[in-house]
């Protein structure tokens, strides 16, 4: 979706259920060069260019997947740092989605690494990302799971279930 899009779309969820939580679109890019497919201010900007006003937003998604940890908070601060510069001082931040890659080595790691700043940030409410039950067109996303086949937590899964 283009960044016009989103807003289309975000008036539409908001019109047509105004009890909901309203989640900012999630961001996909790189720490390294910047590159995000669109940003929040995209967004932000749309929507007032189609309807005169900002977006509310109750709550900040944020959705991400990197080969390491470091990688991951950087793009999360990123979209934090933006949603403040804009105002969206109130809104929660979720982190809708996070995971790392396939190939990544120490998955463990990166799963107690990511944990880590979860706890000691702004992070109001994560989950794990991707829940795939079958390998994809590119990746075995199988080494990501929580859950192993007989419904016992894996390696990963007992780092996320820890308190």
């Amino acid at each position: 979706m283009t960044a016009k899009e989103v807003a289309i779309g975000l008036r539409r969820v908001a019109r047509l259920w105004p009890y909901k939580k309203l989640v900012s679109p999630t961001f996909a890019g790189s720490c390294e060069d910047g590159d995000y497919n669109y940003s929040l201010s995209d967004v932000v900007a749309e929507y007032r260019t189609l309807y005169g006003e900002d977006p509310w937003f109750d709550a900040i998604g944020v959705q991400v997947a990197a080969g390491t940890a470091e990688d991951a908070i950087c793009r999360v601060e990123q979209v934090i740092s933006e949603a403040r510069d804009l105002g969206y001082d109130e809104a929660e931040v979720w982190l809708a989605g996070f995971s790392c890659w396939p190939d990544t080595e120490d998955k463990v790691a990166y799963m107690r690494a990511m944990l880590g700043y979860i706890n000691g940030s702004e992070v109001m409410r994560y989950n794990w990302h991707p829940a795939r039950p079958d390998p994809g067109i590119w990746y075995d996303w199988s080494g990501l799971k929580l859950i192993d086949e007989d419904g016992k937590l894996t390696e990963l899964g007992a780092v996320y279930a820890a308190p």
